[in-house]
């Protein structure tokens, strides 16, 4: 797929589910990169907390037909970061370093197993609703 259909497929999926994940008042761009500054496998968020402002690192490799999956998924963690922080937090307070990463490490994996299953199950919604001749 051509670098500009990838665009489309971006803009209209940050459009479509921006104001469906109650994030109307948050400003997103996107940026397509070789590799996101973690050197997470198809994207990233970058996010200005006090702005409400995010870019979203899209890897080159991502496969087109996960696009749509990746920004509701990058979307969703705008909703769960503010809890990693804070039990980041308790875990500094309460474990030794070597424990509170090994928790935190953890805990990060499980929420992106739940968040990507989140962005599958909103995805296959929003088709099923298409299928039915649904409008919104």
């Amino acid at each position: 797929m051509k670098k500009e259909e990838k665009k489309k497929i971006v803009e209209e999926a940050i459009k479509y589910w921006q104001p469906r994940l109650r994030l109307r008042d948050w400003e997103f761009g996107y940026d397509f990169v070789d590799e996101t500054e973690t050197g997470s496998k198809y994207g990233d968020l970058l996010v200005v907390w006090d702005k409400e402002s995010a870019i979203i690192e899209i890897c080159n490799k991502c496969p087109d037909s996960r696009l749509e999956s990746l920004i509701v998924h990058e979307l969703l963690h705008i909703h769960t970061h503010r809890s990693n922080i804070t039990m980041l937090k308790i875990l500094n307070t309460l474990c030794r370093k070597k424990i509170t990463e090994i928790i935190y490490d953890d805990l990060q994996i499980k929420e992106n197993i739940m968040v990507d299953k989140l962005a599958r199950i909103f995805i296959d919604m929003r088709k099923e609703k298409e299928e039915r001749g649904v409008k919104e």
